[in-house]
């Protein structure tokens, strides 16, 4: 096996994929199947640990930098799977965009796949955000799977109760 095969190799092996969605670099085909709520996190030491995103954070008022992610269940394409995924700000502000125009709007949800563009690395990551053209329901199956997961707020609730030192979970970090 070539290294730069170890993605499609592990797929067919079903294993390294997860229950968290990251976003590869170029296209990106997903449907947002929740609610999308703020979760932030703070990266000390090289690692990353969860904001309280109130008063309370040790780390905001020792200065240290916090990054704002929206968390919410989206339906990976590439895996054929249910994710969990902490989507950047810049993203949700591209899908609250399309929420708003006239031609992609909607209220909850959309009803279409959305495709992330993910270009650069590090500092220079850049997202763009556009419609699907897919407008099919997901399978009566992909739905029964999500009426099975915990609510998106109750997974915030958790990992402010781990920043706050309320107990442990079973969080990727």
């Amino acid at each position: 096996m070539r290294f730069k095969d170890f993605k499609k190799e592990g797929k067919k092996l079903g294993i390294g994929g997860g229950n968290y969605y990251r976003i590869e670099p170029g296209e990106n085909k997903i449907r947002l199947l929740s609610e999308c709520e703020p979760v932030a996190s703070h990266f000390t030491g090289g690692k990353p640990e969860h904001c309280t995103m109130d008063d309370s954070c040790k780390l905001c008022i020792s200065g240290s930098k916090k990054n704002v992610k929206v968390l919410c269940y989206i339906y990976d394409y590439e895996d054929s799977a249910i994710k969990e995924a902490e989507l950047p700000w810049s993203v949700m502000k591209q899908i609250g965009e399309l929420a708003e125009s006239s031609e992609y709007g909607f209220e909850e949800l959309p009803l279409y796949d959305i495709i992330i563009k993910k270009s650069g690395e590090g500092m220079e990551t850049r997202y763009l955000v556009t419609p699907g053209k897919n407008e099919e329901p997901l399978s009566e199956e992909i739905m029964a799977d999500l009426d099975l997961r915990e609510p998106i707020l109750a997974l915030v609730e958790k990992r402010l109760n781990k920043a706050r030192g309320a107990g442990e979970d079973d969080l990727p970090f």
